[in-house]
């Protein structure tokens, strides 16, 4: 059996319901996810730059202000899951 005949053979399941009930809220968590898992990478980098910043203000400063937003980024994407799983009546 070649490599190819077995990838051909796999088959992948779809994540979204069958039903529309439940599609804006997978895609709200998906889109938040998303938007959460950038602005904890973007925290990330900020945080190499703050450290790798040598001392210099403006540098510091700005990665600083990255941070902040980052953080901000994280927990709006924390709330907005929450509030639509409030409203859809679900548990995360």
């Amino acid at each position: 059996m070649s490599l190819l005949h077995m990838i051909a053979t796999i088959t992948l399941q779809n994540p979204l319901p069958k039903t529309n009930a439940n599609l804006f809220e997978n895609i709200m968590y998906i889109v938040m996810g998303t938007l959460g898992g950038i602005s904890l990478i973007i925290m990330v980098w900020a945080g190499m730059k703050y450290t790798l910043s040598s001392g210099d203000p403006q540098k510091t400063s700005e990665a600083r202000n990255q941070i902040l937003y980052a953080a901000i980024g994280i927990v709006v994407a924390i709330s907005a899951s929450a509030i639509v799983g409030f409203v859809a009546g679900t548990k995360l």
